[in-house]
């Protein structure tokens, strides 16, 4: 599991679509819904950086999918 200064990163919820409909952006490796692309491009920018740590082995400099 990925960590952001020590602590895992919430996930944000998915949007609520009323009408169903399921247009919008995803964050492939996460799952994470968007309906604002800027939001989406925000935090797969953020997920991109190499600024995370490995739970489990303290590696870090890594992206959020290393």
């Amino acid at each position: 599991m990925p960590l952001l200064n020590g602590q895992p990163i919430e996930r944000v919820p998915s949007p609520a679509n009323a009408n169903g409909r399921t247009s919008g952006w995803e964050i492939r490796f996460t799952g994470e819904k968007f309906d604002d692309y800027e939001k989406y491009i925000e935090r797969l920018t953020r997920y991109r950086k190499p600024i995370w740590t490995c739970k489990h082995t303290g590696r870090t400099c890594l992206t959020y999918e290393q």
